[in-house]
């Protein structure tokens, strides 16, 4: 009876052995056979897989396995820091255009910033025809370090009357560790597959191998490049000012006035553009002298031109008259 135990014993434990073993999986057969190039690699380029997905387990063959925790992403931690780009425009007005400018190379330097742009366009005040229009401009892009951002907006004063001043704030946190996350993957990819090249055993499996790496590569310098200007922008904010030349500055905020101050205002500001377009007219006239004596040279010699003509006309007409009165008289017509 023993014997009979212990042989179904024997039995049932051989039947189990017969049915693991059957129940190994083509992939698993994969990973226990030699290297080959089909095996090797066959997720896309531009696709690095993330968490959640099918992950690319590396060796000398392929083998897919579900949220594999050596190529967890980095998305999954909450503890980053916020990285946000700030950046701001504004007009300044100045009756002063070289100390303004100057200002504006003071400002950036006592903060730590840098000009990463500027340029003047126009002319002098003196030369300008219409009457209040600002003339020189210049413009400026302006990177300061992002904790001195708000500080250089408040002293943009310094450089002039300030008329303008908008801010934007992006926050691109998201963006930049996600493009993080991806370089960390290619980065882990492109180890990988230098292993597999050393132990390529074709010619064909290296050239493909060799191909892919330079992918990886193309991949990974252009999410470094994208992470690098990010960095920047969000370490220098930006500030694009603009200087404009002008006679006589806006009144930002203008205070009360009663209706006869307004009257009052009213009647000095007329007197003020009367004396204004005086002023323009004689410089005006002044400016066209040389054009006016040249004008004045020209009338006269056409004057004198002319009557000299008209003198010598009447003289021929004179003279013929005369000789008609004295010609002799012809008997033979009488």
């Amino acid at each position: 009876m023993k014997k009979k135990i212990a042989l179904i014993i024997s039995l049932v434990l051989i039947s189990a052995l017969i049915a693991s073993c059957a129940s190994v999986s083509p992939m698993d057969a994969k990973n226990s056979a030699p290297y080959s190039m089909n095996e090797a690699y066959d997720s896309p380029a531009e696709a690095p897989m993330m968490e959640g997905d099918f992950y690319y387990d590396g060796g000398a063959a392929a083998n897919y396995s579900k949220g594999s925790s050596s190529l967890i992403s980095k998305t999954s931690n909450t503890d980053f820091a916020e990285k946000m780009i700030y950046s701001a425009s504004a007009t300044v007005e100045t009756t002063d255009f070289e100390k303004s400018v100057e200002a504006v190379y003071d400002l950036v330097e006592s903060y730590g910033g840098f000009l990463e742009s500027s340029y003047i366009t126009g002319q002098r005040l003196r030369y300008q025809w219409e009457n209040y229009a600002p003339t020189r401009t210049a413009s400026f892009t302006i990177r300061v370090p992002a904790e001195s951002f708000t500080s250089m907006k408040s002293a943009l004063s310094d450089v002039g009357n300030v008329v303008d001043v908008r801010d934007w704030a992006e926050n691109i946190t998201a963006q930049y560790y996600d493009t993080q996350s991806r370089l960390d993957t290619y980065r882990l990819e492109q180890e990988r597959v230098m292993a597999m090249m050393e132990k390529a055993e074709t010619v064909s499996d290296m050239l493909e191998l060799e191909s892919r790496l330079s992918e990886i590569r193309y991949q990974i310098e252009s999410l470094e490049s994208t992470l690098r200007n990010w960095q920047r922008q969000v370490d220098y904010s930006t500030v694009n000012l603009t200087v404009e030349e002008v006679q006589r500055l806006t009144i930002v905020e203008p205070e009360k006035r009663s209706y006869w101050q307004r009257v009052g205002d009213g009647f000095m500001q007329s007197i003020e553009d009367i004396g204004y377009n005086i002023s323009e007219l004689f410089i005006n006239f002044v400016a066209a002298i040389p054009v006016l004596v040249i004008l004045a040279v020209v009338v006269v010699a056409i004057v004198i031109i002319v009557k000299v003509s008209i003198k010598r006309s009447r003289a021929k007409k004179m003279k013929k008259f005369a000789e008609q009165q004295n010609a002799p008289v012809n008997k033979d017509s009488v």
